[in-house]
């Protein structure tokens, strides 16, 4: 293989990466709301690329089970109901003991200064009331906790499980911005505190706890929005 080639085939997974991560956050935060039709043409020229890494990326949407293809229609944007929506949460949940004991690989000071960085963002976009960076904040936290896991299956179907439960974020973001900071800022700061004495268990335990209370807060707040709208 020639270095043109080399370097075409480096930059179109290169773009696919890029690509994929977008639409994965546009379908996650809800910017593309259920039945979204998403056109490779479409997505091609935003990003000025050919259609080959956006093929690609869809491919990784699908094995996300975010998105699916339609004959005669293209690829549409799944959504989910509050039933699964529970249920995967109860997974991730569940998930987390395994997680704990899977490896003996320690948090480091690279992970601890993650941490920081991410309550300096937390108290930003708290006081600036900076709702889209609610997201990033959260999928740096989780990649951050989630690199000190060994085995890569049980990394990936954990990073699939917290994508499609963080979708639910969207209901109650907006109604419950103070409560959602206040949390994230707690749990960011009892999971650092945890790194810093050497203690990787209790870091999940913490995370599972947290995982916990957001599924009721989840839960509870669908349920206020399905009644305001039978009311309405």
């Amino acid at each position: 293989m020639n270095d043109l080639n080399s370097n075409e085939l480096e930059k179109s997974d290169s773009m696919t990466g890029v690509i994929y991560k977008e639409l994965r956050d546009r379908i996650c935060t809800r910017y593309y709301e259920k039945g979204r039709i998403l056109k490779e043409s479409d997505i091609a020229d935003e990003f000025n690329v050919s259609r080959t890494p956006v093929r690609e990326a869809f491919q990784r949407l699908k094995m996300d089970e975010l998105v699916e293809s339609r004959k005669k229609l293209g690829t549409t944007v799944l959504g989910l109901d509050a039933d699964i929506i529970s249920e995967m949460y109860a997974v991730r949940i569940a998930l987390l003991d395994f997680i704990s004991s899977e490896s003996d690989v320690p948090f480091n000071e690279k992970h601890i200064a993650v941490m920081n960085e991410l309550l300096k963002r937390i108290n930003t976009m708290h006081k600036e009331k900076k709702l889209n960076e609610y997201w990033p904040v959260n999928d740096m936290l989780h990649e951050n906790l989630c690199s000190v896991v060994q085995n890569r299956y049980l990394r990936s179907l954990s990073t699939k499980l917290y994508m499609q439960t963080a979708r639910s974020w969207a209901f109650f973001l907006p109604r419950n911005w103070d409560f959602s900071c206040d949390i994230l800022r707690r749990e960011v700061e009892q999971e650092r505190d945890l790194m810093l004495v050497g203690d990787r268990v209790g870091v999940f335990c913490a995370l599972k706890s947290f995982t916990i209370l957001s599924k009721a807060k989840c839960e509870l707040i669908e349920a206020e929005y399905l009644k305001e709208k039978a009311l309405n």
